[in-house]
Parts: structure tokens; C-alpha cells; sequence
């Protein structure tokens, strides 16, 4: 713009005597072009301001699932044992179809009673078990127009895929949690001020509720989020076989095993053993000092919802269960303690053998220990090889950063 400003300017000679008319006529020029340029700069600071505000409406679009750090992440939340609240400015979106996008938005903190969003109309929850939370295509006809409007809204069901009467196409998962095993009331609490008081089996763990934006980098089912070490924790003492390692709610206890080989199947699942002051932490809140019922093997040897010898839930009060008093729980580390040549501890030793004697310690305290266990009892003399029946593991998992 600036050079064709000055070559439609009238162009004098030095040393003579310009012509008035010329002069005026340059100054009019110069006018005509500051106002022209003064126009192109309100004209591109407008679109500056429009795609300024476009990033702000495609951002919150995308708010669910990208750039959150660990305070403002969690958009569902369970203040209430059977419902559950997204949080004000909350925005997802459902891909119907190419040209059928839509959006739930939350303008401001909404509770839904989870009997009132079941898929199949459920008065109750089962207990000891993980339900998810999908956004679903709702259509809703207006009886006077017969026009369609297009709208969504949020359904809570049992399966992991897709609600009852929904399909991949028309749903999405954004959530979900698990629902307490065992009743705990003022008599079998393990301690007076237990956050469970009063929760029924069934009821929803507030700490068990996950979102697209918080959750662990594992699969998030049956897991407790701990607030104090950042980390998600397994709700239940690892149960399974290999290739099927779980967290769940009447699984059979996985025992028998070496520290390395249950070490190598949880990082498969994209989770480790504590480290011995994150067990210390995760496991206070539940029964101290005491043993599980009848201090021997549990029959049947499942996971979830026991009682102590004092009557006690064994339950921590994120929904944590038999931290103490079960099985040791094997956590991460091994030491060196001397010795000379190599010696298979794991298996065949098909993966390596072990130079000198190494040992592992284990937290928690198993069925035998009784007044020993508790949130910072430990088996500091294992041997890296131990495999027993009173010994497995608790996992835990990394949130997910997005």
C-alpha cells in the first residue's frame, strides 16, 4: 500500500516553485490514505476479535478431553451416594453423523440421580460394581411442526460399550465409577469418623468417579482415586489368573506368585506396586492391629467386603478394601543382602538368574499376623524367589495427563 501511495503522489523539482493546486492535491491524496488504512485496521482488529472468540467456543467444545492439570480436571463428581453432578462449563461432544454434531453443555452444576439415567430403569445399583456414564442421541419431536430437534442427553448403564437401546454410533463413554461392596454403618466402620458411614452396597465411592480428563493411564475400573499421592489405587487386592489380572469385587485372590513375575503382568496393565510410604498412606483409614475373620485363608478365597476378627469392615475410606490384615501385599523395590553366584528366582529363570541373595518387602500383614498388621506393617525378610499363599499384590496406577 505504501509504495502505490507515493507513486500517485505529484512529484516536485528542487529549487523551483511548487504549484499550490499540486500541493493540496498531495495532502488530499495523503488523507484519502490514512483514512483508507485507519478502515483496514478496524477491519482486521474485527477479525482478530472474531477468531478470538471462535478459539473460545472451540475450546470449550474440546474442554472434556484435552489441557487440564490435576485440580481442574474431574468434570463428574459424586457429592451424594446415588448421584452424580457435572460441573458448570462442561461441554461434550456427540458425532452422530458427518453432517449431526451435537453438544451436551452444562451452564451450571447439574446432580442426576443415577436411577433416573439407567438404560434399563433400575431402582437400584449392584454392589461391588463398575457402571459407566455415556452421552447418548436424543430426538425429540415437536407434535405441532412435526419438526425434529436434535438434542442429547447423559445415561448410566452396566456395560462398557454402549447403553441398552444405543449403539457406538449414537453414544459415547465419558465416565463412570463403582458402586461399594458391603454396607458400612457406625458398628463395623474401623474407624468413628470413616467417610463410608452410611454408605450401602450399592452406593456410589465418591473417589471411584472417573471422566474422560481424569482417570488413571490402566483401566479405570475398580480403581479409587487418592487425592494425597496423586495416584490411582486398586480398589481390591489383585485378583485373576495371567493374561486377566483384575480389580474387582469377588475376583479370586491372585497368590502363589513371585514379586517379579507379578511385577511384569501389572506393567503390562500399565500399573506397579506402591512404594512402601504410599502403601503407609493409602492403606490408613481401614482396620489397624487386627487380622481378617477367623484369621486363616478366607473360603472362598475372593476379594472385597470382608470383616476383621473385631467385626470390622476392612475398608480404607476411599473404598480401598483389605489393605490390612488379608495378605502381604508385595511393594516396589528390591535391596541386595550379600552372597555369591547366580541362583534362578523366578519361574525356569528362562529370563535371567539373580547374582547374591536379594529380598523384597511386602506391607500390610497378612491372616496369621493379627496384632501386626496394619497401614505400616512390613515383611522386611522375603526373598526375591517367596511365593506363598498369604502373600500378592495392590496395584496402582499414573493418572492420565491430558
Amino acid at each position: 500500500m505504501g509504495g502505490s501511495i507515493i507513486s500517485a503522489l505529484i512529484q516536485f523539482n528542487e529549487g523551483t516553485l511548487a504549484n499550490p493546486a499540486e500541493i493540496n492535491q498531495n495532502f488530499e491524496t495523503l488523507r484519502q490514505a490514512v483514512n483508507a488504512n485507519i478502515t483496514e485496521n478496524t477491519n482486521i482488529n474485527s477479525e482478530i476479535s472474531n477468531i478470538n472468540s471462535n478459539i473460545e467456543t472451540i475450546s470449550e467444545q474440546v474442554m472434556p478431553d484435552l489441557n487440564f492439570t490435576k485440580t481442574d480436571s474431574l468434570f463428574i463428581t459424586s457429592g451424594d451416594k446415588n448421584s452424580i453432578t457435572l460441573k458448570a462449563g462442561t461441554v461434550i461432544r456427540l458425532d452422530v453423523a458427518e453432517d449431526d454434531v451435537r453438544y451436551l453443555e452444562v451452564k451450571e452444576d447439574t446432580d442426576y440421580n443415577i436411577y433416573n439415567i439407567m438404560d434399563t430403569g433400575a431402582g437400584s445399583l449392584t454392589a461391588g460394581q463398575d457402571y459407566y456414564l455415556y452421552v447418548v442421541k436424543k430426538d425429540i419431536a415437536n407434535d405441532e411442526t412435526s419438526e425434529i430437534v436434535k438434542t442429547v442427553e447423559l445415561k448410566a448403564s452396566l456395560n462398557s460399550t454402549y447403553p441398552d437401546g444405543y449403539t457406538a454410533s449414537n453414544s459415547r463413554k465419558i465416565g463412570g465409577f463403582h458402586t461399594n461392596c458391603l454396607a458400612i454403618t457406625s458398628a463395623n466402620a474401623p474407624q468413628t469418623d470413616h467417610a463410608l458411614i452410611g454408605y450401602n452396597a450399592g452406593d456410589i465411592v465418591p473417589e471411584t468417579v472417573w471422566c474422560l480428563s481424569h482417570r488413571p493411564i490402566a483401566t479405570p475400573e475398580g480403581m479409587s482415586y487418592d487425592d494425597r499421592l496423586d495416584l490411582w489405587v486398586d480398589c481390591y487386592n489383585t485378583g485373576g489368573s495371567d493374561g486377566d489380572l483384575t480389580s474387582s469385587f469377588g475376583a479370586t485372590r491372585t497368590c502363589n506368585i513371585t514379586y517379579q513375575a507379578l511385577a511384569e503382568r501389572l506393567g503390562k496393565a500399565k500399573k506397579r506396586f506402591p512404594t512402601v510410604d504410599e502403601f503407609q498412606i493409602l492403606a490408613d483409614g481401614a482396620n489397624q492391629k487386627t487380622a481378617i475373620y477367623g484369621s486363616a485363608q478366607p473360603s472362598p478365597d475372593t476379594t472385597g467386603g470382608h470383616l476383621d476378627t473385631a467385626g470390622k469392615a476392612m475398608v480404607t475410606p476411599k473404598g480401598v478394601w483389605e489393605t490390612n490384615g488379608l495378605q502381604w501385599q508385595f511393594v516396589r523395590g528390591v535391596s541386595g543382602d550379600g552372597g555369591s553366584g547366580f541362583a534362578t528366582t523366578d519361574g525356569s529363570g528362562a529370563k535371567g538368574q539373580t547374582y547374591g541373595t536379594a529380598r523384597i518387602v511386602s506391607a500390610g500383614g497378612g491372616w496369621a499376623y493379627s496384632s501386626s498388621c496394619g497401614s505400616r506393617a512390613l515383611y522386611a525378610d522375603g526373598a526375591l524367589s517367596i511365593a506363598h499363599a498369604d502373600r500378592g499384590g495392590r496395584a496402582v496406577s499414573q493418572p492420565l495427563r491430558v
